[in-house]
C-alpha cells in the first residue's frame, strides 16, 4: 500500500510539474524534426487489428538532412494484447537498426507509455519488465535516445505499418529510401 501511495504521489508531482512542458513538447513534435548532425532518427510505427489480434510494424530511418536512408515493414502474427504487440514492434525496430550497424540513433515511437517508462522507470513501476527488456535490446548501441512521437511526426511510419492491417500487404521487407507510394509525404518532410 505504501509503495502504491508513493507511486500515485510521484505521478501527481510529475503531472503538475510537467503538464505545460509535455503540452509544448507534443506541439513541437507534431511535425517531424530532423535529428542533430551526426545522428539518425528511426521512427517506429505500428498498426493493430484488434479483431484479428495481429498487426503491422514499420520503421523509417532518416539522416540529419531528413533523407530516408532505409525503411522496413513487418507483419506480426497473433498477440494476446496490444501491449505485447507494441513491445514486440519496438524490439524489432531496435534490433533491425542494430543489425544494420547504425550508431547514434534517436528512436521515435508513438508507444508513449513504453517510451515514458523507459525515460522515467521509477514513475512507471508496472513496466519494469518492458523497461529491462528494452534496455537489454538497446545495450549494443553506444549512443541512443528515445522520444515519444505523436501522429503528425510519425505519419510515414504509421502509414507503412497500416498497410499491413488495412491493405493486407503482409510481405516483410527492408528497402533503401522511402516507399514510392509515399513519395509526396517523404519529399515534403525532407524539404522542412
Amino acid at each position: 500500500m505504501e509503495d502504491a501511495e508513493e507511486w500515485f504521489v510521484a505521478r501527481e508531482v510529475q503531472e503538475e510539474g510537467e503538464g505545460l512542458e509535455m503540452t509544448l513538447s507534443e506541439v513541437r513534435m507534431n511535425k517531424w524534426r530532423r535529428p542533430p548532425e551526426g545522428w539518425l532518427k528511426c521512427n517506429i510505427g505500428f498498426s493493430w487489428n484488434q479483431k484479428e489480434k495481429f498487426g503491422g510494424g514499420s520503421w523509417v530511418l532518416r539522416d540529419f538532412k531528413g533523407l530516408v536512408v532505409l525503411h522496413s515493414r513487418k507483419t506480426f502474427g497473433v498477440y494476446e494484447t496490444e501491449a505485447d504487440f507494441k513491445l514486440a514492434v519496438l524490439i524489432w525496430g531496435i534490433e533491425s537498426i542494430i543489425s544494420h550497424r547504425k550508431e547514434k540513433v534517436i528512436f521515435s515511437a508513438q508507444q508513449v507509455d513504453l517510451i515514458e517508462a523507459l525515460l522515467r522507470p521509477k514513475v512507471w513501476p508496472n513496466f519494469s519488465y518492458q523497461v529491462q527488456t528494452l534496455l537489454h535490446t538497446l545495450s549494443p548501441l553506444l549512443e541512443w535516445r528515445v522520444e515519444a512521437a505523436i501522429a503528425g511526426s510519425n505519419r510515414g511510419a504509421f502509414l507503412i505499418a497500416q498497410s499491413v492491417t488495412m491493405e493486407f500487404m503482409i510481405h516483410s521487407y527492408v528497402a533503401a529510401g522511402y516507399p514510392l507510394w509515399l513519395r509526396d509525404l517523404f519529399m515534403l518532410k525532407q524539404s522542412d
